[in-house]
């Protein structure tokens, strides 16, 4: 499923792996389901100063990584972007979690088995 490039382990939450403008635009995503840009960039630009361009090219960005997809829909005012997200927020982070467990066993299966154990220990 993989959706995102690179992991960035001392950001937090989904800044992880993808951009923190990005992330309040998944947020709202998530929340909402469906939007237009227009809908999300009026949702963010109370909190952070944005372009309503920058918002269209993050989402243009966000359907490239499979995160959203989106529609033509015909309107008053002529044609829009209607977006949708293709995954919540639970499995986006269940992609990064097995995707990073994935490689660490790839490169490190016996130090990353004893970390698991030790976790599991501590909290068992």
């Amino acid at each position: 499923m993989r959706s995102w490039q690179e992991y960035r382990p001392f950001e937090e939450s989904s800044n992880k792996v993808i951009g923190p403008l990005e992330s309040e635009i998944m947020d709202v995503m998530w929340e909402r389901g469906t939007e237009t840009a227009r809908g999300v960039y009026d949702a963010i630009r109370e909190s952070k100063p944005v372009r309503r361009s920058t918002v269209s090219i993050l989402l243009g960005r966000l359907c490239e990584r499979n995160l959203v997809k989106k529609k033509v829909e015909k309107g008053r005012g002529g044609e829009r972007f209607v977006y949708t997200v293709t995954m919540t927020k639970d499995e986006f982070t269940e992609d990064i979690v097995s995707t990073v467990i994935d490689s660490l066993m790839d490169s490190f299966p016996d130090h990353t088995r004893s970390y698991i154990s030790k976790l599991s220990d501590q909290r068992g």
